[in-house]
């Protein structure tokens, strides 16, 4: 897969002036980031046309994540609690429970 870095999402991706932006799928999938210490924290955002591909982006943008910082140790990932869907694909990508706050459950894949 080919992430290519765009300057503003067209999806909704979460962002601000401290996380970078990349698509993927010719745009349909895009992944904001964000270097905290020895973790990253990712969010994505998906149109209809990349729900179908989403398990397969995330999984290699955390590997590249992991390949290219070497000195990451931790993923850390939201799902909102109103998604289930969101739960699951976190457990089937590596991700472990971690903690709740108001409106997320927190999970963290570690190297």
């Amino acid at each position: 897969m080919i992430f290519r870095p765009v300057n503003t999402s067209k999806l909704g991706v979460f962002n601000n002036e401290n996380y970078r932006i990349v698509s993927c799928m010719d745009g349909h999938i895009e992944l904001s980031f964000a270097q905290k210490g020895k973790a990253m924290t990712i969010h994505f955002a998906a149109d209809k046309g990349g729900l179908r591909h989403i398990k397969p982006a995330i999984a290699e943008f955390c590997e590249m994540i992991l390949m290219r910082y070497t000195e990451i140790i931790y993923i850390y990932a939201a799902t909102s609690k109103k998604r289930p869907s969101l739960q699951r694909l976190a457990n089937k990508l590596g991700f472990s429970y971690l903690v709740d706050d108001a409106q997320h459950h927190i999970y963290v894949r570690s190297r």
